[in-house]
């Protein structure tokens, strides 16, 4: 007589989390065009077919990977800032240790020609209309625009480029230099 094999329930929502987890992983340490969909599924320990079924596709995969990115980080304080401090809060923000890798991972979709378009969504709706919001003016948006540029800029300065000064400046100090900056912007165009 033969044994009958246990049967092994599957958790599809901790197969999609742990999918997204380890996308994350991979995205996060080089750019998009040199992840597979078959790494991001070895290292889930998926069958790569299990991304087509949660997400899509690729470019879907990662579009839910920077909005899941951009909920780690955390947007808290820098919605809820004064508009007094809302410059230091933004900039805090992109050199926070553990917004590390959210902020590599959305530098690295900002410079690629096959990620710009879901990076432009994404940052859009998690940061800068929220942002736009909270400013609560006629020219909000071409605020929040200008801010957050200017600070995918300045950390694209400081983590990829590596250009002095900002090369040179411990984290905390790009922070309170961006945020200097930032604030007068906010506070000139009040």
């Amino acid at each position: 007589m033969t044994e009958k094999k246990p049967v092994v329930r599957r958790d599809a929502k901790a197969t999609e989390t742990r999918i997204l987890t380890c996308a994350i992983e991979c995205f996060s340490q080089a750019k998009y065009d040199e992840v597979g969909v078959r790494q991001i599924a070895a290292k889930a320990q998926v069958d790569p077919a299990l991304i087509n079924r949660y997400f899509g596709s690729k470019e879907e995969l990662y579009a839910a990977v920077l909005l899941e990115a951009a909920k780690a980080m955390d947007l808290k304080p820098v919605l809820e800032a004064d508009l007094s401090s809302l410059g230091e809060e933004l900039a805090t923000l992109m050199f926070l240790p553990e917004s590390l890798s959210c902020t590599m991972l959305y530098l690295r979709a900002a410079v690629s020609c096959l990620t710009a378009d879901i990076f432009a969504q994404s940052i859009g709706e998690v940061l800068i209309a929220p942002l736009a919001e909270k400013l609560d003016r006629q020219d909000g948006s071409v605020l929040a625009n200008l801010l957050v540029g200017t600070c995918i800029g300045v950390a694209m300065n400081y983590y990829l480029l590596k250009v002095e000064p900002y090369a040179s400046f411990a984290p905390e100090e790009a922070a309170a230099v961006l945020g200097k900056m930032l604030q007068s912007g906010i506070d000139e165009s009040a």
